[in-house]
């Protein structure tokens, strides 16, 4: 779903932005210095359309990017204040563990589907982007992350469960978040 929304945001963007008229002289990149000037003093975003006007324009500086995703992502309300993230992120973090306790569980009592989703996983896993520094060597600690966030959202949304490639959607936004429920949830 928030890929889709994700997916229908960018179309609506570049219809309505992509005009002589919309770009702004002196437009910059969003980093740390910009970002401030969206942020009011209780944290929540004053003008959510310029935001997505200067990153679909100018992009996200990478320090930026695990912070402004979670909002493009709709992992934060734009409307929501500093303490209501943080309660977010809380509540995401006590959600993320408790299902992957279950599907643990759950494979420890022989689960047969999510059995099958785990033998997918970890061949896709074993060769998501090895290349990358990230990813590469053996033991990984961000390899057994990949594999265990795809498996808490093969429990999560059990319809959908686990699909080919989808490490491959992941592999940059756990890169990005370097944090395994952080990514789970964008």
């Amino acid at each position: 779903d928030r890929y889709h929304h994700f997916l229908a945001l960018l179309s609506v963007l570049a219809r309505s932005l992509l005009t002589p008229a919309a770009m702004e002289p002196g437009m910059e990149t969003l980093c740390a210095r910009t970002w401030a000037d969206f942020v009011q003093a209780d944290g929540r975003i004053a003008n959510d359309y310029q935001l997505k006007k200067v990153i679909f324009l100018k992009g996200i500086t990478p320090d930026m990017r695990p912070e402004v995703w979670k909002f493009l992502l709709q992992v934060y309300p734009y409307g929501s204040t500093t303490d209501e993230r943080t309660a977010i992120d809380q509540q995401n973090r006590e959600k993320y563990l408790d299902i992957k306790r279950r599907w643990v569980s759950a494979l420890r009592a022989s689960d047969s589907t999510l059995l099958q989703h785990l033998k997918m996983i970890e061949k896709d896993v074993a060769r998501t982007d090895r290349d990358t520094e990230y990813y590469r060597g053996e033991h990984n600690p961000h390899v057994l992350a990949l594999r265990d966030v795809l498996m808490s959202h093969a429990l999560h949304d059990p319809e959908l469960g686990y699909i080919q490639g989808m490490n491959d959607m992941l592999a940059p936004l756990l890169m990005v978040m370097d944090d395994e429920v952080d990514a789970f949830w964008c």
